[in-house]
């Protein structure tokens, strides 16, 4: 016997002698597809996002590794990691903010603040490694993790570089990104699904920190929902769940 939602074929098997116990499940069966099949996954956000900052500007920040040269005092050459407050430690003008400063920003404020100690300095600020240079990609991906954000990247190169979404349970109608500015969270949807298919769609670019969620589909839940409260809870041979078939 069956039952359709959403434009699907939903089957179950009924065999043995508890009748009755089949008419309930089936019952909560249909009941989980209305409820869960049907329902979105996720809320749909339509805050607009900060703009992300240009490709070719790049702010410090806490544990980026610098190397600061003085061409004509070796000896005060160093090497810094930006703590967590933003701050670096140097020899002969102690704190100094680095954190939220481009490097030829700090470049110039530390040509300032030697000019109080040294005679006519030469600065040079070499950025090492950029620690928050990265974007974290999870949900409905082959391999969800952090990823290195290259100038410009855009959500569809991210999702690519994490593997690509996966087919079978992946919502690209409803990919969410999440963005941190000035201390407030934003969050905002955007359907890929045109750009995966027809190669077509407005990119949108990530910013330092993103984090891209792609969220399951109801359907693919739902088949969860279904295994976990009906096929696992009632006795062999009474119920069996088969399946969703791809009848629309």
């Amino acid at each position: 016997m069956g039952f359709r939602c959403c434009n699907r074929e939903y089957l179950v098997d009924v065999s043995g002698r508890r009748a009755r116990t089949v008419a309930v499940w089936c019952g909560a069966a249909m009941a989980a597809m209305v409820i869960v099949g049907c329902s979105s996954n996720l809320p749909r956000y339509t805050t607009t996002l900060p703009a992300p900052p240009p490709r070719d500007v790049v702010r410090l920040a806490p544990g980026d590794e610098l190397e600061i040269k003085f061409q004509a005092v070796p000896e005060l050459d160093d090497k810094q990691v930006i703590r967590p407050d933003g701050r670096i430690s140097l020899q002969m003008v102690d704190e100094v903010m680095a954190a939220g400063l481009t490097p030829a920003e700090l470049d110039q404020k530390l040509t300032e603040l030697y000019a109080e100690k040294l005679r006519e300095p030469v600065i040079t600020v070499i950025v090492r490694t950029l620690a928050n240079q990265k974007i974290y990609v999870g949900g409905e991906v082959k391999t969800p993790g952090l990823i290195d954000m290259e100038p410009g990247m855009t959500i569809l190169e991210a999702l690519i570089a994490a593997g690509g979404p996966l087919k079978e349970s992946g919502d690209l109608t409803n990919v969410v990104i999440v963005r941190h500015k000035d201390g407030k969270r934003y969050m905002a949807s955007v359907n890929l699904e045109e750009q995966f298919t027809a190669g077509s769609g407005e990119a949108v670019t990530l910013a330092p920190k993103d984090m891209v969620l792609v969220p399951q589909t109801g359907i693919d839940r739902a088949n969860i929902w279904i295994d976990k409260h009906i096929n696992r809870m009632i006795p062999r041979g009474d119920l069996a769940y088969l399946g969703v078939a791809v009848s629309q």
